[in-house]
């Protein structure tokens, strides 16, 4: 299975206001090697327009990140 692609969250390519504007997100993250790449999200996340992102960690996580 591919990991998503969030390069692709980084710009609106069509000109669209942000995916995420005004939205407020929970994101939980476990103890896995793709807590690294949830750093990257939370980023993209608010490059989108996000107004918060709650990042949610389960104590394997805080061993990742």
């Amino acid at each position: 299975m591919q990991p998503p692609d969030f390069a692709a969250l980084d710009s609106d390519r069509l000109g669209n206001t942000a995916r995420f504007a005004g939205k407020t997100i929970a994101l939980a993250i476990t103890g896995s090697i793709a807590a690294y790449k949830s750093l990257d999200l939370i980023r993209a996340l608010q490059r989108e327009g996000a107004k918060a992102v709650h990042v949610l960690l389960t104590p394997s996580a805080t061993q990742f990140v």
